[in-house]
């Protein structure tokens, strides 16, 4: 396995343990059925380390840029408490899933993809994006030491910020979390199963 792969693993491990309490809490405050917020989860997870990946590519002369948004943006305390932190988020008016230009413009084009994909009103996906993001951001602190972060996310590939479609089917790092994430919106037999859609 490679280095990046293994990182991605460590990531995953992080990110699966406070997955079943951030789709109970998306599910709870938004009304969202849990296929749905498993896939927001999912993809908001992936999106933001495809947006890691380019804030490096974009600031060559910053090599820490992406570690310290993770520290301004994340929050690993959420990863034990994803539900509260959840709810804390979503009692403000103003959130955006642009995400302190993590995503950018990626944010509002991933939330219009996921809202076709859910049967979700875009504005309810942009908010449980903004959400997660701090879950999930928080799950890559916690996994990872920053110099083994920014090593993982300066080689992770980004084409999912342009095209979020990628994410059902490369076979990158990205779309390895949101398929990995996603499937815990599936019933028990479904996951066992390897059944996905």
């Amino acid at each position: 396995m490679t280095e990046t792969g293994q990182s991605t693993k460590q990531v995953l491990v992080v990110l699966e343990r406070a997955a079943p309490e951030a789709i109970r809490g998306l599910q709870k405050e938004l009304d969202l059925t849990r296929l749905a917020a498993a896939e927001i989860y999912g993809a908001t997870a992936a999106l933001l380390a495809a947006g890691l990946a380019r804030l490096t590519r974009r600031r060559p002369n910053d090599s820490r840029a992406a570690i310290e948004a993770v520290k301004k943006h994340g929050r690993p305390a959420d990863v034990d408490a994803p539900d509260v932190g959840i709810a804390g988020r979503l009692e403000r008016t103003r959130l955006s899933v642009r995400l302190g230009g993590i995503l950018g413009e990626a944010g509002p084009r991933a939330a219009a993809w996921l809202a076709e994909r859910t049967g979700t009103e875009s504005e309810v996906v942009e908010r449980a994006m903004a959400a997660t993001a701090p879950v999930a951001l928080g799950a890559f602190e916690t996994a990872l030491e920053p110099r083994a972060l920014g090593a993982w996310v300066a080689m992770l590939p980004d084409g999912a910020l342009t095209h979020p479609e990628l994410l059902l089917d490369a076979n990158e790092e990205p779309a390895e979390i949101f398929r990995r994430l996603r499937r815990h919106g599936q019933s028990r037999l479904g996951r066992l199963l390897g059944l996905s859609g």
